[in-house]
């Protein structure tokens, strides 16, 4: 379930930036989005990075326990 949560965390986060980031260049332009945003906006990809290893070592996991139950 912690998976989960932190996945759609990360996505949600990701992608509400990325929105709010293409609104503020096309409303304002360019120079009115500080460096700080572009580092959120990477904040939710570390999250997303974090969360794919996570699943793939869950995977790893569950795979395990199925071959021992077999």
């Amino acid at each position: 379930m912690g998976w989960f949560i932190a996945h759609n965390v990360g996505i949600v986060w990701t992608t509400g930036f990325m929105m709010a980031n293409g609104i503020v260049h096309t409303l304002s332009g360019p120079e009115a989005w500080s460096e700080m945003w572009a580092g959120m906006a990477g904040l939710g990809h570390i999250i997303l990075t974090v969360t794919f290893a996570w699943f793939f070592i869950l995977l790893n996991k569950a795979m395990k326990q199925t071959e021992a139950d077999a």
